[in-house]
């Protein structure tokens, strides 16, 4: 059995080297670390892209990825000003997934529709 240890890992974006402080487990997870940990842009864009991800799977859990990824582009389209603050989305049966631009930040709403309607 191997006993190796994974310390150090380094950005897949920059390669710099980054010292962890656990082991990781493998070179894989010591490389995905170091990255989330590195100060270059492109880390620190990977890092924004995996929680904005995060934050829009936790709003909509019930969404395909597919779905996340689409959504994710809009933000992404928002930001850049490619589409308009206020732009909305139906992802499912009354419910709507809202963007407006902020200060520079992306702010993603969860508008669900309730309807109670009976028959007398």
């Amino acid at each position: 059995m191997d006993n190796e240890v994974f310390f150090t890992g380094r950005c897949s974006f920059c390669g710099q080297q980054r010292i962890l402080g656990q082991d990781m487990g493998s070179q894989d997870a010591a490389d995905e670390a170091a990255t989330m940990f590195c100060t270059c842009e492109d880390g620190y864009l990977f890092r924004q892209r995996a929680r904005e991800c995060q934050v829009i799977s936790s709003l909509f859990p019930e969404l395909p990825e597919v779905t996340v990824d689409f959504l994710l582009q809009l933000a992404d389209m928002i930001r850049e000003e490619q589409l308009y603050s206020g732009t909305s989305v139906k992802v499912a049966q009354n419910v709507t997934a809202r963007f407006k631009l902020k200060d520079g930040a992306v702010v993603v709403t969860r508008s669900e529709k309730m309807e109670h309607q009976s028959s007398i």
